[in-house]
């Protein structure tokens, strides 16, 4: 979905020209479109032919997002995890861009036991990599402006009456700090050949916080897109959530989660809000009831 982490709300999404234009300032060969995503990105050449992604959003507040995504996996890479090497991020022209390694593999059409047992493996590897920051507090705040916007408007307001009481009622409930969170680790950020995971993209969004939200937002959206994983890797996910993370942990990430995804589709997909408020209120909303 590429919703992003913290505070990440997408801008518009650039168009092509814009895109080939700052290819161009930055002296790079656009190559074709890549696929997904709230921002838009393009694959590229270096001078050197070094094969790079170019992605940019139309949001100029969130260069210094950006920038501490782009830090954070590439301290993830440089201890062995397949994640991309950012090359770098700025803005230029209207646009926040970021500027990464392309990752070999295909996001798979339906995510297995296989791919999950290898994504909990990666998401464990996020401990003690961030930083000790006050994350919860931040992710909290933003929710429950986000769950105010929903009650307020008649398609969301049942579910944004419970997501406000929910989400007032929860405080500190042992969460982990100093972890690194991808902030958006889902089934379409994966890459994998065949039944191998061959690396996990779009960091932009990663903040430190708790690793085991990464672990939440898979079981999420196994829930809201089941359609796109195995039925075995779906009851999978939430079997392992429920296994690593306390009942108030996980209360708290899912709450988070469903303010955030709720907001997004009413906000720039209000064609599939139904669809997504439905499956929250009838699958998600066990984890805090």
């Amino acid at each position: 979905m590429g919703t992003g982490g913290g505070t990440n709300r997408p801008g518009s999404v650039p168009g092509r020209p814009a895109l080939d234009a700052l290819a161009a300032t930055l002296g790079l060969v656009p190559l074709g479109p890549a696929d997904g995503g709230e921002f838009g990105a393009t694959f590229v050449s270096s001078p050197a032919g070094e094969q790079l992604v170019l992605k940019a959003t139309a949001d100029l507040g969130a260069g210094s997002r950006w920038a501490e995504g782009a830090r954070l996996a590439n301290v993830l890479r440089d201890a062995g995890y397949p994640c991309p090497r950012y090359v770098g991020t700025g803005t230029h022209d209207g646009l926040t861009w970021s500027l990464q390694q392309r990752l070999p593999g295909v996001i798979p059409a339906a995510l297995t036991e296989a791919h999950l047992g290898q994504l909990a493996g990666l998401a464990e590897r996020h401990a003690e990599h961030g930083r000790p920051e006050p994350w919860l507090a931040t992710e909290l705040g933003l929710a429950r402006e986000q769950a105010r916007w929903l009650e307020g408007r008649k398609p969301t307001r049942r579910l944004g009456a419970e997501l406000v009481e929910v989400l007032d009622a929860l405080g500190p409930v042992g969460v982990r700090q100093g972890d690194v969170a991808h902030g958006d680790f889902h089934h379409r950020n994966v890459l994998a050949h065949d039944q191998t995971v061959t690396g996990v993209f779009d960091w932009e969004g990663a903040h430190s916080g708790d690793w085991r939200f990464d672990l939440c937002t898979l079981a999420f959206w196994s829930e809201l897109a089941p359609n796109q994983w195995t039925a075995d890797a779906a009851a999978s996910a939430a079997r392992l959530v429920a296994r690593v993370c306390p009942d108030p942990v996980a209360a708290v990430c899912m709450a988070i989660l469903a303010a955030r995804v709720a907001w997004f589709y009413a906000t720039f997909r209000p064609s599939a809000l139904w669809r997504a408020r439905q499956r929250i209120e009838r699958h998600v909303a066990q984890w805090w009831r």
